[in-house]
C-alpha cells in the first residue's frame, strides 16, 4: 500500500507535550499508514513517526446483532403511556386476535399480512439508548406503526454504504480521517437490491458515551451529514429505526446499523 506523507509543524510551547499533541492532531488527519515528519520552532526537526495501525481496538458502548431469522405473526407492544398496542392480521391470526380482545385493555391494528421479527418490544427501554440498540429491532415510531415490517431476507443480506464505508451490520474500525474523506451516497441493499431510505434515526456516541440523536427524512440534499461534521476518534455512529420504500410500498426495518470510528496507533 502507498505511504502517505504528512509534515507536521508545532509551536515551540506543544513540543513540551509532543505525544500527546501530535496524537490529538494527527488523528483528524491520517487515512492510511503515514509517515509523520514533525518540524518544531521553524526548522528542527525531531523525528518521525509512522501509523502502523489505522484501527486501533475500540468497542462501541452498544453492539448491533443481526435480525433473526424466526418471524412472528403478531407483536405487542408497550408503550410509555396507554394500552398495549397489538399488530396483527386481525383475519389470520384469530386466537391470538380474539384473546386480546377479549381482555378490553389491548389496543388492535389490524395490519394485513403482517409479519414482524421481534414479538414484543417496550418503549420504555428507549430511556436508556444502550439497551435497545442492543436488540435486534427496536420499538416503531410512531409513523411507522401502521407500516408492515421488511422480514424478507436472512441475517447477513443487508449492506448499509455510506459512500467507500460499510456496515453490514457493524463496520470494521474506522480511521476518522477516512471516515470523514470516504463519506457519500446513503444505499441500503438487500444483496445486491437497494432498498430505498425514506427516513432513519442517526445517534452518535462520542468518546465519552454522550449521546445524541437525530431523525432525519432523506432527501437529495443530504444536509442530515452535517451532524457528523464535528466528530472525533472513538465514536460510535448508529442508523436504526429505518422505513424503507420497495415497490412504491413503504416498510419499517428492525434492523440497526454500525459504523465504528477507532483511533490510530503511533509508533517511532
Amino acid at each position: 500500500m502507498h505511504q502517505k506523507r504528512v509534515t507536521l509543524k508545532l509551536a515551540a510551547n506543544e513540543s513540551k507535550e509532543l505525544t500527546e499533541t501530535i496524537s490529538q492532531k494527527i488523528t483528524s488527519i491520517i487515512d492510511h499508514d503515514t509517515r509523520i515528519t514533525v518540524i518544531v520552532n521553524k526548522g528542527q526537526m525531531m523525528g518521525h513517526l509512522i501509523v502502523k495501525a489505522t484501527y486501533a481496538p475500540y468497542e462501541p458502548p452498544a453492539i448491533v446483532k443481526h435480525t433473526a431469522l424466526e418471524i412472528f405473526k403478531f407483536q405487542l407492544l408497550t408503550p410509555l403511556e396507554g394500552a398495549t398496542i397489538l399488530r396483527i392480521d386481525t383475519n389470520e391470526n384469530k386466537r391470538v386476535f380474539n384473546m386480546y380482545k377479549a381482555d378490553g385493555k389491548t389496543k388492535i391494528l389490524h395490519l394485513p399480512n403482517f409479519q414482524t421479527a421481534t414479538r414484543t418490544a417496550s418503549q420504555k427501554e428507549e430511556a436508556n439508548l444502550t439497551k435497545i440498540l442492543k436488540q435486534a429491532a427496536s420499538y416503531p415510531t410512531a409513523d411507522a406503526l401502521h407500516l408492515l415490517e421488511y422480514v424478507v431476507y436472512a441475517p447477513k443480506e443487508l449492506t448499509l454504504t455510506f459512500g467507500e464505508l460499510i456496515a453490514a451490520p457493524e463496520s470494521r474500525n474506522y480511521a476518522l480521517a477516512t471516515f470523514l474523506n470516504k463519506q457519500g451516497k446513503l444505499t441500503l441493499q438487500h444483496k445486491e437490491v437497494p432498498l430505498k431510505i425514506k427516513s432513519f434515526r442517526l445517534t452518535i456516541y462520542d468518546k465519552a458515551e454522550n449521546a445524541k440523536s437525530h431523525w432525519v427524512k432523506v432527501s437529495k440534499k443530504n444536509k442530515w451529514v452535517t451532524h457528523l461534521s464535528n466528530l472525533q476518534h472513538e465514536n460510535s455512529i448508529y442508523f436504526d429505526k429505518i422505513i424503507i420504500e420497495k415497490d412504491k410500498q413503504s416498510f419499517y426495518l428492525g434492523q440497526a446499523f454500525l459504523f465504528k470510528i477507532g483511533k490510530a496507533f503511533l509508533t517511532e
